[in-house]
């Protein structure tokens, strides 16, 4: 993104969706699992890093879509 002038950029980050599918229904389960739920919210709290420094990076004038399934 720094090295190349792009017109259109796009990422793909495929944890949230990973953890939505396979490992949310676990935390939720009733069991002890706070290891496990410390995990997500530790990913999804680097992903917001992640953004925001991808954020940073964006001219003024840049269009950002950002979208969930």
């Amino acid at each position: 993104m720094k090295r190349i002038d792009w017109d259109f950029f796009m990422a793909v980050f495929r944890g949230p969706d990973l953890l939505q599918h396979w490992l949310w229904k676990e935390m939720a389960s009733g069991e002890s699992r706070e290891p496990l739920r410390e995990g997500i919210f530790n990913i999804y709290e680097q992903l917001d890093r992640i953004l925001a420094q991808l954020l940073e990076l964006l001219p003024r004038e840049t269009t950002l879509i950002l979208m969930s399934d």
